[in-house]
């Protein structure tokens, strides 16, 4: 069904000392559920920094937030971006800090540099043929903040650098982590860590990007023998053969395709 497209967007940034902090004033806000409130997503300090450096915006460099607001009525979108703010006054997040703007439009190139994380993060350290792991979980709200925060510092102790950007109110997130070919072990047991904390928070081992060839392992440990093997059965008697995609989402059978 279609819909009208609002006449009215605003916006507003949201500056927290910590990460933890920030993610904590998400859960608040996904219970309050203002009803304007479009899109509300977290860059970490690195990810500011970064894309401060890659983009030249001038953000704090911080755990941020950034809310998008639409609707009909300029009063409603103010007074649902003050209900965020009053939470996210609870978690230490100064109010004289805060940015709002009334029209929606004067942070697109904001939203724009957001939406750059990926580039953003290849270039960070400024060293030639870096590339860029992207890790991928999606846990409950009440765990999100832990689990966030936990990431972080995982990262941080194996001593890569730590990108995060996330459509956070939906409880999934994403670690951008640049590296060369010799930092593939810490990059390894950083995705074995955040796999574990994820799993242990009741969450899922990919949040949307999917589960492909590098994780098959991963969903076979959170879906358990059992459900695997009913799925196997299932792909086995559709592609007795195993022509479409053998080895991806499902491990390969032991005893190998059907012989026809």
């Amino acid at each position: 069904r279609l819909r009208k497209q609002p006449p009215l967007r605003s916006g507003g940034l949201l500056p927290f000392s910590n990460v933890k902090d920030a993610v904590d004033t998400v859960v608040g806000a996904v219970h309050v559920d203002p009803p304007s409130m479009l899109r509300c997503e977290l860059l970490n300090a690195e990810g500011v920094e970064c894309t401060n450096k890659i983009f030249k915006t001038s953000l704090r460099e911080c755990p941020m937030l950034f809310l998008e607001f639409q609707g009909a009525d300029a009063a409603l979108l103010r007074q649902d971006f003050d209900k965020v703010v009053a939470i996210a006054a609870q978690h230490g997040c100064v109010a004289s800090e805060v940015q709002y703007a009334e029209h929606g439009e004067s942070l697109d190139d904001i939203w724009e540099a957001r939406r750059g994380c990926y580039v953003a993060a290849m270039k960070y350290r400024g060293q030639g043929g870096d590339r860029v792991f992207v890790s991928d979980v999606c846990v409950p709200i009440p765990r999100l903040a832990e689990c966030v925060a936990g990431a972080e510092a995982d990262c941080h102790a194996l001593g890569l650098k730590c990108v995060i950007c996330a459509h956070i109110a939906d409880g999934n997130f994403h670690c951008l982590v640049p590296h060369q070919p010799a930092e593939m072990k810490a990059v390894n047991e950083f995705e074995a860590k955040i796999i574990s904390r994820a799993l242990a928070c009741g969450g899922t081992v990919s949040g949307e990007h999917g589960i492909g060839v590098g994780k098959v392992a991963h969903s076979c440990r959170e879906h358990g023998e059992a459900h695997v093997a009913v799925q196997q059965s299932i792909k086995r008697a559709l592609d007795p053969l195993g022509l479409m995609n053998p080895g991806k989402v499902l491990p390969l059978p032991k005893d190998g395709p059907a012989k026809l």
